[in-house]
């Protein structure tokens, strides 16, 4: 029963409302066979009975017991003769919910992670807004059920910790900028490496979405649409964004101008596009993560990046009709937050879609800066800076160091939002 629950998942992203919602908690896929099947019983029993108890009052949850009626019918259930619509049917009637909440345990660098995620019943799609923890055993594991279970509460709510809405508290600090000299994939124009301090800021942990982009602008023009997959658009567009969204939930906005002549405001509390530094900052970690990944969050680009893959296992800068596509890349971009986050919580700074960034083109310089905006305009047509990589990059593309250059209205890049935080509370 679990397997043919699990297989359906990642088909259709939902839109029902969390707090409205009867929420049974399933069992979490063991995926290294870190736990024994006793300490797999009862992690999920501690985890759906501090659930049920802290959210007494806030959302309707399915009795465990029932749950775990359901699975120990596993085997006669699969056994069956009853068609997969008939199967669906019997597990709505008896969780008589709408989502389910559960989760992966596996090793992502030789460190446990866990991973907790909501999803739609019975269409089976990852809701955005999970939890993802890292931790240096089993004992530890344990010991994080309430705060992961707090965590999720928060995410369910469509909240962090910080109270604001999608978003993470980066803390400022200083790390090494560029690309090392010989790092895979590395461009000439990736270095030197460099000190850059940046100051604390506050960042999206989703690219924004066609239904956020939509609510503020009012239109939807992409070749491929879904609520929840990212935004594709032009540098111009993800600027108007800004302001408008900034104006509409009564912020300052940051930019003035309009065409190649726009001015960022630092010092506004709106919102506006993360700088160069400011992304890469992020991707690699902030000060949360002291290991230097080659991607954001992993060094297996397939935990953490929607990208292109070359037939057999190899990837290279070949023209597109060389290319054998995966299943996973084909289709284009998929919906924010199905690949597991970077220490801070981010989703998809690698891959999925390349991000704009406020910075025009320059060179680096070997000297140290501090929250640096890139060159001001110093040609005719500047070029914008882009981040991240996407789908159609292979896994070169998508390193943390990579940087894109492409002109401001190329309409195939996504964006994802930052804001600043006043001087006087940093």
């Amino acid at each position: 029963m679990k397997r043919f629950l699990l297989t359906a998942l990642f088909v259709f992203i939902g839109s029902l409302a969390f707090s409205q919602e009867r929420i049974a908690v399933f069992p979490f896929e063991d995926m290294d066979n870190i736990l024994t099947k006793n300490e797999s019983v009862f992690f999920y029993r501690q985890f759906s009975n501090e659930f049920t108890n802290k959210n007494a009052g806030r959302f309707t949850i399915v009795p465990r017991q029932d749950v775990e009626k359901l699975f120990n019918a596993e085997e006669k259930f699969q056994l069956s003769d009853l068609s997969a619509k008939a199967k669906t049917a019997e597990t709505q009637r008896v969780l008589n919910g709408t989502q389910i909440l559960s989760g992966a345990i596996g090793k992502v660098n030789n460190r446990i992670t866990i991973s907790v995620s909501l999803y739609t019943f019975p269409e089976f799609g990852q809701l955005p807004g999970g939890v993802d923890k890292r931790v240096a055993n089993k004992d530890e594991l344990f010991d994080k059920i309430p705060e992961l279970v707090q965590d999720m509460q928060k995410a369910i709510a469509g909240k962090n910790v910080n109270n604001v809405v999608n978003f993470v508290l980066v803390e400022g600090g200083t790390f090494t900028m560029g690309s090392p000299l010989r790092e895979y994939g590395r461009m000439d124009y990736e270095g030197p490496q460099h000190q850059v301090t940046v100051s604390s800021f506050y960042m999206g942990i989703y690219e924004v979405t066609q239904k956020e982009y939509q609510e503020v602008m009012g239109k939807v023009n992409f070749y491929k649409t879904g609520d929840y997959l990212p935004v594709e658009c032009n540098w111009y567009d993800a600027i108007e964004y800004c302001n408008k969204r900034s104006i509409k939930e009564g912020l300052t906005p940051c930019y003035r101008g309009n065409g190649d002549n726009i001015t960022c405001n630092w010092s506004a509390n709106g919102y506006r596009l993360p700088t160069e530094a400011e992304w890469e900052y992020a991707a690699k970690g902030g000060n949360k993560d002291y290991i230097t990944y080659l991607y954001s969050g992993s060094n297996n680009p397939d935990a953490v990046a929607w990208y292109a893959i070359h037939y057999g296992g190899k990837d290279n800068y070949s023209y597109i009709d060389d290319w054998t596509w995966s299943s996973l890349s084909s289709s284009g971009a998929r919906p924010v937050g199905l690949k597991a986050p970077n220490s801070l919580g981010i989703y998809d700074m690698s891959g999925n879609v390349s991000e704009w960034c406020w910075d025009i083109f320059g060179y680096y310089s070997n000297k140290a800066q501090t929250n640096p905006h890139g060159p001001d305009i110093s040609s005719e047509y500047p070029q914008r800076i882009n981040r991240g990589g996407g789908y159609n990059n292979s896994s070169r593309g998508i390193r943390t160091s990579r940087r894109g250059i492409d002109g401001p209205g190329w309409h195939y890049f996504g964006f994802r939002v930052v804001r600043s935080i006043p001087t006087n509370t940093r």
